[in-house]
């Protein structure tokens, strides 16, 4: 709040290069990063983990979130960081459902190879890939939180199926944004 000078909107940024000081990546407590980490140093750029997103419930809009992705956006360009990743929370963890969500993901955000993670193995879920009933986009979509939803329309990857979050009871997928390849508005608005 600008005339209160209040904190109103927070995001953890981890750099790479301070994540492998320390004890590395969130992300790595649920997902292997080696391909993501390999094509990163092969490509050139360091990884950015974003997580931990949070604004006060009297402030949630679309501007405050416009201004939190702005000061990312510039925070990556002048540490020239290429790879912007983190969890996304679903908020189910019904097989059946996440593995609806899941395909649905799969089919129109799914990663290259080069960037694909994989579950730990006390992270797994049980869901097959491809074998559920086709779910309709909307339906699909809907069981999405606004911040994953907001990341997708940014051009966001997911980088691989879901992992089970004891901590918050939650399904998460891994997502990516490069930021080369932020989608055309974004990129004008948060880069330009």
């Amino acid at each position: 709040d600008l005339e209160r000078d209040e904190v109103v909107g927070t995001y953890r940024l981890l750099p790479q290069s301070r994540a492998e000081r320390n004890i590395g990546f969130y992300s790595e407590n649920e997902f292997d990063l080696s391909n993501l980490k390999q094509t990163a140093s092969i490509y050139g750029g360091e990884l950015l983990e974003l997580g931990r997103s949070c604004i006060a419930e009297s402030h949630r809009s679309f501007a405050t979130i416009n201004l939190l992705w702005g000061a990312i956006a510039s925070y990556a360009v002048e540490r020239r960081i290429n790879y912007l990743f983190g969890c996304g929370s679903l908020h189910i963890t019904d097989a059946g459902e996440v593995e609806q969500v899941y395909s649905h993901l799969r089919a129109n955000h799914f990663a290259p190879e080069e960037y694909r993670v994989y579950p730990l193995a006390h992270c797994r879920m049980p869901i097959g890939v491809g074998s559920s009933e086709p779910v309709e986009p909307r339906a699909a979509m809907k069981k999405l939180s606004p911040i994953l939803k907001g990341y997708l329309r940014t051009g966001a990857l997911i980088c691989g199926a879901p992992a089970y979050d004891e901590e918050f009871g939650t399904a998460d997928v891994l997502v990516l944004v490069q930021m080369e390849k932020l989608s055309g508005r974004y990129k004008q608005h948060y880069i330009a």
